[in-house]
């Protein structure tokens, strides 16, 4: 399966306040401080839910590139 597919199927794995995350944090480059002011949560619990959706991604995507080998 090619990267950019197996990046698309991860991203549909997420909820919609990750994929919110996601958005703020890599494609408009808020800071961490900046999206805790908008979900009203503390910075640590920013990182927490980024390093959350990370994981969930990142098992998705070595998924997709098993499913490719075989």
């Amino acid at each position: 399966m090619y990267p950019r597919k197996r990046a698309g199927q991860a991203v549909d794995q997420l909820t919609g306040d990750e994929k919110k995350l996601l958005q703020w944090l890599f494609i408009e480059r808020l800071t961490q401080a900046e999206c805790a002011r908008k979900l009203g949560i503390s910075v640590s619990g920013v990182k927490k839910r980024r390093e959350r959706l990370l994981k969930k991604m990142r098992e998705v995507m070595e998924e997709g590139a098993d499913l490719g080998k075989q």
